[in-house]
């Protein structure tokens, strides 16, 4: 965990919703090299500390019946994902690149 706050803490680092698609993971891998993969663990790690498995698991499963992203991560985590990712940020004193 403390390398991976190192990695993200230093790096430049794309938004969460700049990774939420296979080509968008691909753009910032070149653009951000590793850093967009200790950005994710971070947030699954932070999620996971704030809810327990049994949530994370829940938003994973409101995908069966919608795609809607937001509205799963708010009904799950009881937050817009915009104000995790600006938590997230703070949290890790680190800015967005957009």
């Amino acid at each position: 965990r403390q390398r991976q706050l190192q990695t993200a803490g230093r790096a430049n680092v794309p938004r969460l919703d700049a990774l939420v698609t296979y080509p968008q993971w691909g753009v910032s891998s070149g653009r951000f090299k590793s850093a967009q993969y200790a950005l994710s663990f971070l947030a699954v790690d932070t999620l996971l500390a704030r809810h327990g498995v049994g949530v994370v698991t829940e938003y994973f499963r409101r995908f069966a019946t919608s795609e809607d992203r937001t509205a799963n991560f708010h009904a799950a985590f009881g937050e817009e994902p915009d104000a995790f990712d600006a938590a997230l940020r703070t949290r890790l004193g680190i800015a967005a690149q957009e």
